[in-house]
């Protein structure tokens, strides 16, 4: 094979085609909160948005993957003392399950992430046509609850889970 100019245009215009839509390898990306109190990694070419929560103060997402990520922060004093994490998870899974059609969840699980405890659990959703699957995690802190939402379509779970999994593990508070 020999090099010709065409083969060369062609050779890059592909390159460029494959990083523009989020298919090849990108640099993960770290997004800070508007008060510099949070950050959170956003893996599998996943970019920083405004248009998926109102109230989230940490946003990304990958079209073309199928990658969803929010953060909502809810500072502690606005919860009666007694209220506990897993009270406070119970809910945001209850919110979330009530907010979305045939939705099943399956067993809690408690966790840490970068030291702060932390409970998750998978909620399913099937609804015309439309068949997602969200990680729903909570983190509590000295000062806040957060609710971490992740999600993709539930074709493409198996192969993003690793990712969502990767982003939701680097949220981190800073203050």
């Amino acid at each position: 094979m020999c090099y010709t100019p065409a083969r060369s245009v062609g050779a890059a215009l592909v390159a460029t085609m494959i990083f523009a839509c989020g298919c090849g390898p990108s640099a993960p990306k770290v997004i800070t909160s508007a008060d510099g109190r949070t950050q959170i990694t956003l893996y599998g070419g996943m970019e920083s948005t405004k248009n998926l929560n109102d109230d989230a103060i940490l946003q990304g997402q990958q079209l073309m993957k199928e990658l969803y990520v929010t953060v909502t922060s809810h500072p502690r004093q606005g919860y009666a003392a007694e209220i506990t994490h897993q009270d406070f998870f119970v809910i945001v899974a209850k919110n979330t399950m009530d907010g979305i059609a045939n939705a099943k969840r399956t067993d809690d699980t408690p966790s840490k992430i970068n030291g702060r405890s932390a409970a998750q659990t998978v909620i399913t959703e099937s609804a015309d046509d439309l068949d997602l699957v969200y990680i729903l995690t909570t983190i509590k802190t000295e000062t806040h609850f957060y609710a971490i939402a992740a999600w993709t379509l539930k074709s493409r779970y198996e192969t993003n889970k690793p990712i969502l999994e990767q982003t939701i593990n680097s949220f981190r508070e800073l203050k």
